[in-house]
């Protein structure tokens, strides 16, 4: 893919404008290259100016798709909508042309309009001389200056005069696509949209200093950036702590691993010791005091393995844990209903916050079984220290 014959540029935009190339769709930077075969896709309320190292200018109005086309010649193909071509002097070889799906305009140093819609076009030459071919039946007519020529699949080109003040100057930047971009400026900070924000303020600048308008209109646009600036600042620290919450997911799901096994161990010794302190209460109604005695023995081994079980589960980690864990859901919750949160980052919110919760509930779960088995065991180590006193 090479540079549009003598490179091309897009110069300047406003509003929705995509630049689809090969299998790609690009929101375009003011200055972004236009390349061979990029269809320039101009939307609603939007205009568009391709400007040509020689000077030359291509100005793209709303609701337009323009593709440049392949060869030596400098050309573009209009599939929809209107331009209005600014041609320089070109040097000997070279031309310039304009295609549609009904006709070809080519031209040596001018300046025209050409529009198609619904299988017809409009040529309309402001200065010098177009040349127009009809394709399907071969017709052509010389276009001069205030002549414009309507262009019908398969009929007679239709040559009439026109005024040239009649032609609105669309390309003619005016306030009002300011006031669109202020609007839309501040929507996309609001969204959280930064990437689409950053290129709406450029244009916004670039339109204020093509407009040489008041301060006024930039003070708006520097308010815009001021805020566009905290919700991107507020945007990164969010991705920060979302790096963090997810750190101490996967920083803590070991711990829980090695706790759930001691808990599993622990819970065990518990059972046996419910056992055995049955046993002894049986020995003792039944007055086998050397059998509780010898039972005893084995009970007290049995308390010192829980003892040392109990001391080696790292309880003030958990319940420190448990807390930051809980923190970090109510946050993550909470950040999920903000409107600034881009849509590039929801997508890491959801799944930061199924990941939350799910450790949340499990750690919950843990730290209930933890509590539960550690009282049951406290109890019975008191009902066993009662039971010895009646040996």
């Amino acid at each position: 893919m090479v540079l549009l014959i003598i490179g091309a540029i897009l110069n300047f935009y406003t509003n929705d404008v995509v630049i689809k190339r090969a299998d790609s769709t690009f929101i375009p930077y003011l200055g972004m290259e236009v390349l061979d075969e990029d269809t320039v896709i101009v939307k609603d309320s939007s205009k568009a100016e391709i400007l040509y190292s020689d000077s030359s200018k291509l100005f793209v109005d709303e609701n337009s798709t323009l593709t440049t086309t392949s060869g030596k010649k400098r050309s573009v193909f209009l599939s929809l909508g209107r331009i209005w071509a600014k041609v320089k002097g070109l040097v000997k070889g070279e031309s310039f042309e304009v295609s549609n799906p009904v006709s070809v305009s080519g031209v040596r140093g001018t300046e025209f309009t050409v529009s198609y819609k619904d299988d017809e076009a409009e040529v309309k030459v402001l200065s010098g001389k177009v040349n127009i071919r009809e394709l399907a039946t071969g017709s052509a007519v010389l276009l001069e200056r205030e002549r414009m020529a309507q262009v019908k699949r398969g009929m007679a080109i239709e040559v009439r005069k026109f005024k040239i003040e009649e032609i609105k100057r669309w390309y003619r930047w005016k306030e009002d696509n300011l006031k669109i971009l202020l609007k839309k400026i501040g929507i996309a900070i609001q969204r959280g949209d930064i990437l689409k924000a950053t290129l709406l303020i450029d244009q916004g600048y670039a339109l204020a200093r093509r407009l040489g308008l008041t301060d006024e209109y930039r003070s708006k646009i520097d308010q815009l950036k001021e805020e566009y600036e905290t919700i991107r600042k507020k945007q990164g620290t969010l991705r920060g702590k979302i790096q963090n919450i997810r750190y101490t997911i996967r920083k803590t799901a070991p711990l829980f691993v090695r706790i759930d096994a001691q808990l599993i161990d622990l819970k065990g010794m518990v059972d046996q010791l419910s056992k055995q302190r049955k046993e002894l209460g049986e020995f003792i109604r039944e007055h086998k005091k050397e059998e509780a005695i010898q039972l005893l023995s084995s009970i007290n081994f049995l308390i010192d393995q829980i003892e040392r079980r109990i001391k080696n589960i790292p309880r003030a980690e958990l319940n420190r844990t448990v807390s930051e864990i809980e923190k970090d859901y109510q946050f993550i919750k909470q950040i999920e209903r903000e409107k600034w949160v881009g849509e590039e980052t929801r997508d890491e919110i959801e799944t930061t916050v199924k990941r939350t919760k799910d450790l949340r509930d499990r750690v919950r779960r843990l730290k209930v079984m933890l509590d539960k088995t550690i009282s049951d065991y406290d109890r019975l180590r008191e009902d066993i220290s009662r039971l010895k006193r009646n040996i």
